[in-house]
């Protein structure tokens, strides 16, 4: 699992990093499940803040790793 320093809150469910150009350039904390789907349904709708990074990499339980991309062209 991800480890946090400095933080005694709950464990999170995952943490989502959130690419562009190559780089991890910000995060997301997820607490359940439903928190995860709804960060990665923002990612694939058109105007959303987070749908203008290139890919998300998900870091979950056992630090498995799923990588999202986007399923169409996205436009400016």
């Amino acid at each position: 699992m991800v480890n946090l320093i400095g933080f005694n809150g709950p464990m999170p469910y995952s943490v989502i990093i959130w690419n562009e150009g190559g780089e991890g350039k910000a995060k997301t904390i997820c607490y359940s499940p439903e928190d995860q789907i709804a960060a990665l349904q923002r990612f694939h709708t058109n105007g959303d803040f987070y749908n203008t990074f290139d890919s998300a990499t998900v870091i979950g339980e056992n630090d498995v790793v799923e990588e999202h991309y986007h399923t169409e062209a996205v436009s400016a």
